[in-house]
């Protein structure tokens, strides 16, 4: 990743999927110049774009590959398969543990005796943790304070030295690179052997009809308008002040949340695009995971991990618009001005009959969304409805002893975002919707709505 890719949660999956054998000696001796130079190729990419193979090693593997019988992966015969050692300076292979950084590198299955990482002032012994796909994966932890590191690869009487490139000779590796990163990547210790349940909120659980999605992220002049009413009496159309499409178009609705997934509704069977199924709604919602709090409770479920709660017009939430506010489709489209402010210290708007899709618009020509929030002053910065229910949600979570994480992409805005409606904002952006994290206002206005969320 080129910047930041902040996750409240981080996944290590090891994986790699690498099988090398050789052919009966007659192949090997017909096809030993075509896999030399797929060797050199190959093996460059696995190390470092920049790096290269000492030609020695490159003759001595060219040389094995055309005499040797049928290779099988055994320790202490002198034989490495340098295309499967793999390491990579990023956080797949270096992870943040407290004050030491988890090193791994890969090789071949049963195919070394021994890796050591080799630092500046001390080395540490690699141990193997497991093999899949044929591959071995070796770890070690190191102080976090290394600068750079390369890895000492023994079998038998062969020894490389693996950095950003691969040779024979210990003065010739060129270091691997480590910066101690001040992201927030590292797990933090409560995460470590608890056991965590993700919930993706649309399709968890319906736990408010009123709040179903009236239309999706193609805009409401997709759809007619739609008919029926809320509970409260007000109609479906009453929700949102917009335009919307005349009576040849199809009126959006849910998906049911157990029917076949490759049958399609009415509006999807129209031609808005070829591929409609990513565009659906299930209506699950916020209160819904609050009804399950007991059932994920009594699962043995210590911490609950929640896809982006924020508003936008996608049903997955990543693109947000606005990472202050809970989207109104999980929360409340119509205020009731019954909801309870909790013990938020801050102002609250919640007037009966507001309508929350309305309130969220902004307004380029003030900067600001009819809520009257200037989004860089966090003192002007309101609850709606719908904060309120993710905010009890989390409430009612800590009560029965689940932790709560709610999983954002902070970098990725939606084309809505209301640093694009203005150019005043153009710095924001490294390109189309991708923000620029290094700046300083990007920074704040993101840092800031994150902490109105730890309650």
């Amino acid at each position: 990743m080129s910047k930041l890719k902040l996750k409240m949660t981080v996944l290590l999956f090891i994986i790699g999927t690498t099988l090398s054998f050789s052919k009966e000696k007659s192949d090997k001796v017909n096809n030993a110049d075509t896999n030399m130079e797929h060797l050199d190729e190959s093996t460059q990419e696995i190390i470092d774009d920049s790096s290269k193979i000492d030609e020695e090693i490159i003759d001595e593997q060219e040389n094995k590959s055309a005499n040797e019988n049928l290779k099988y992966s055994q320790r202490n015969d002198g034989i490495i398969d340098v295309n499967s050692l793999k390491h990579e300076e990023n956080s797949e292979y270096r992870v943040k543990d407290g004050k030491n950084v988890k090193i791994l590198m890969k090789t071949k299955n049963n195919d070394v005796y021994s890796v050591e990482v080799i630092y500046k002032n001390g080395k540490k012994m690699m141990r193997g943790i497991g093999n899949y796909g044929g591959n071995e994966t070796f770890l070690a932890e190191v102080p976090d304070t290394i600068k750079d590191y390369y890895f000492e690869i023994t079998d038998a009487k062969t020894k490389y030295f693996m950095g950003r490139n691969l040779t024979k000779n210990r003065s010739s590796v060129i270091p691997f690179e480590y910066t101690n990163s001040k992201k927030l990547t590292q797990i933090p210790d409560w995460a470590k052997g608890s056991v965590g349940y993700q919930i993706y909120i649309d399709s968890f659980r319906n736990g408010d009809v009123d709040n179903d999605a009236i239309f999706n992220e193609f805009g409401t002049d997709d759809f007619s308008a739609p008919t029926g009413e809320i509970r409260s009496g007000t109609t479906k159309r009453e929700l949102l002040l917009a335009e919307w499409g005349d009576g040849s178009k199809p009126q959006f609705s849910l998906n049911e949340w157990n029917s076949n997934y490759e049958e399609k509704n009415e509006w999807e069977e129209s031609a808005l695009n070829e591929v409609q199924n990513y565009t659906r709604y299930y209506g699950g919602d916020l209160k819904g995971v609050e009804e399950k709090l007991d059932y994920l409770k009594n699962l043995g479920v210590e911490y609950i991990i929640l896809s982006s709660p924020f508003y936008s017009l996608s049903n997955h939430k990543y693109d947000t618009i606005y990472f202050n506010h809970v989207d109104p489709y999980f929360g409340v489209i119509e205020q009731t001005g019954t909801i309870k402010a909790l013990d938020i210290k801050a102002p609250v708007h919640n007037v009966n009959g507001d309508k929350e899709l309305n309130l969220l618009v902004f307004n380029p020509t003030t900067d600001k969304n009819l809520l009257g929030e200037d989004l860089r002053n966090t003192n002007s910065w309101v609850w709606t409805d719908s904060d309120l229910v993710l905010a009890s949600l989390v409430k009612k979570a800590h009560q029965k002893g689940l932790k709560v994480v709610l999983e954002v992409a902070p970098d990725v805005t939606s084309g809505a975002f209301f640093a694009r409606e203005n150019k005043e904002f153009k710095n924001w952006y490294l390109k189309d919707t991708v923000l620029d994290l290094s700046n300083k206002e990007v920074q704040n206005y993101f840092e800031n709505s994150m902490k109105k969320w730890i309650l």
